[in-house]
């Protein structure tokens, strides 16, 4: 089959990359207000010497931006690849899983404790923790129910944390309206769906730290499916709990940007017939791609602080799971008729 060839997978991954690349140059110059693409050089290429206004959309809006995009949608993507591999699931991903809801849940709550913080490290390490809380908590009460085999079928895990996820997204709204006394405005669709431009502040250091766990991830992508082998529910939850770094700093970068992972993971998923891999090395920029599309659409259609990203994710991420759904249920169906 020529998707399983290393050089369709290649160029699929130099493809997915060239568009990555011109997608960010796009979010550099589109906007409600619009800089020349010479204007972003000047800027870029030699900081101080262009009009200061243009010095600060660059700068200090969209330069963050898209750090805080692309690093938390490659990062989430790399975290369905995982997920996918645990879960035995192309519709795995962070909130599928619920473990995007329970990292926000998390990082709402981290400042309240004896010693909390909330700086990007502290940010990242309780989302992190929140993630794999959830994950394990899954994995243990899905066990408890299905008996010693802790084997609870994919379907079952999918639904189970979809409504965990649920579950600690409406607490962490719930905790943040109730300390602010009403409405939170932005903030409370940051903490439903997730926006790349509510606390941009840290994003450089919390982008590397989504790079650094979505580089780990990739690599241990391709070792994941032995790891699950040798011991199917330990092996399970050591993948689960390795997906939830990428996942706390993706939540701490840009919430918990609803199907972003889905989306990424899924397209790489088909592209690349499902090898864990080469699924985990593409869902990378293709989460990447997706998040920055989206932030575009959503920027170009209502404003800098209208429509948050998270909602055009949303869609983009219904869209590919159902695509996914079917496609991966015509594999099965393939997959029995050739069993028979």
């Amino acid at each position: 089959m020529v998707r399983e060839h290393v050089a369709w997978r290649v160029w699929v991954l130099m493809g997915a990359v060239g568009a990555l690349a011109a997608t960010a140059a796009a979010a550099l110059l589109v906007g409600e207000f619009p800089v020349p693409w010479l204007g972003v050089a000047k800027a870029l290429g030699e900081p101080g010497t262009s009009p200061q206004s243009v010095d600060f959309m660059v700068w200090e809006v969209r330069v963050p931006r898209l750090l805080a995009g692309a690093a938390s949608g490659a990062a989430f993507g790399v975290a369905a690849a995982l997920l996918q591999t645990a879960w035995r699931t192309p519709l795995a991903g962070p909130r599928t899983a619920g473990m995007g809801g329970a990292a926000m849940l998390a990082i709402v709550l981290a400042p309240e404790l004896p010693g909390g913080t909330q700086g990007p490290l502290g940010a990242a390490t309780a989302g992190a923790i929140g993630a794999a809380a959830a994950g394990l908590g899954l994995g243990l009460v899905l066990r408890w129910r299905r008996g010693s085999a802790g084997d609870p079928g994919p379907g079952t895990a999918l639904v189970a944390g979809t409504a965990l996820d649920v579950l600690c997204t409406v607490a962490a709204l719930w905790l943040v309206v109730s300390a602010a006394g009403g409405v939170v405005g932005p903030l409370a669709h940051r903490l439903v769906v997730g926006s790349p431009l509510i606390g941009v502040e840290h994003a450089p250091i919390l982008s590397a730290l989504c790079a650094a766990a979505a580089l780990l991830g990739a690599a241990a992508a391709w070792r994941a499916p032995a790891v699950v082998a040798a011991g199917p529910w330990s092996g399970r939850m050591a993948v689960v709990c390795l997906a939830a770094l990428p996942v706390g700093a993706g939540v701490a970068l840009a919430g918990p940007m609803a199907l972003a992972g889905v989306a990424g993971g899924g397209v790489a998923w088909l592209l690349m017939s499902g090898h864990p891999g080469w699924t985990a090395l593409l869902a990378g920029p293709l989460g990447a791609l997706v998040v920055l599309a989206s932030d575009l659409v959503a920027r170009s259609f209502s404003g800098p602080e209208g429509l948050p990203t998270g909602y055009v994710t949303v869609v983009v991420g219904v869209v590919i799971l159902l695509a996914v759904r079917r496609a991966s249920t015509a594999a099965a169906r393939g997959t029995s008729v050739r069993a028979t």
